[in-house]
């Protein structure tokens, strides 16, 4: 499932690997942390 901000929600998430699927949410900058945590995940120099 690829979903917008709407739903972005942890409730909706759960349900979704419940019933055996995978989902792809949009981040942001305005979640700094998070977003720079994806930023040195996906790194290609995995720093």
């Amino acid at each position: 499932m690829v979903a917008d901000a709407l739903l972005t929600q942890r409730d909706v998430c759960q349900q979704i690997v419940a019933g055996g699927g995978d989902y792809l949410l949009p981040v942001k900058e305005n979640q700094p942390a998070l977003y720079q945590d994806l930023v040195e995940a996906f790194s290609p120099t995995g720093s």
